[in-house]
Order: C-alpha cells, then structure tokens, then sequence
C-alpha cells in the first residue's frame, strides 16, 4: 500500500479537478463501471473489502480556511503511480 498526503491552499482548482479526473479513472476502471456517476454511491461487497489485489484508490480531506491537506491512499506502483504522474509533488518535503 501506498500513501500520499497533499498540502494545498483551499481554493487550489487545478489540484482538485486533476484530483477528481484521476479518482474517476482509477476507481472506474478497478470496479468495472459503466459510469462515473456510479462511483460516489458504490459500495464495496464483503469479497471486494477482502481483496487486496482491487485497484482502486482512496481518500479523505481536512479542510480549514486557508488549507486542504488531502490522504490518498491505494496499492503502491498500481493506480498509485497514476496519481504520482497526474499530481506531482511541487515542493520538497519539509
């Protein structure tokens, strides 16, 4: 498994459109979906919670005024290494 962990100002658009196009992608794909309207209501089968070789990516938000600190997490060198192309670091790690 691997995770990321974004620092952005709040209002970052580009981040977050390039977030949300690549969160459709992978996720769409790993679960086989028609549409990706059907990624924000699905919900894992027992069997798929169990699967560790499932593709997909996930992720959370915390939110203030001025920041957006955003933790995705999915299988290391999979869809990982998409959102390692589509949202590359900008700074170093401090």
């Amino acid at each position: 498994m691997g995770r990321f962990v974004y620092v952005t100002t709040f209002n970052d658009v580009n981040f977050m459109k390039n977030l949300k196009e690549t969160f459709e992608i992978i996720n769409k794909e790993a679960f086989n979906l028609k549409s990706v309207k059907e990624i924000y209501t699905y919900t894992l089968t027992p069997e798929e919670q169990d699967d560790n070789e499932i593709d997909y990516i996930s992720a959370f938000q915390l939110i203030d005024i001025n920041f957006r600190i955003t933790v995705i997490e999915g299988i290391q060198d999979k869809g990982m290494k998409l959102v390692r192309e589509r949202l590359p670091k900008h700074d170093v790690n401090r």
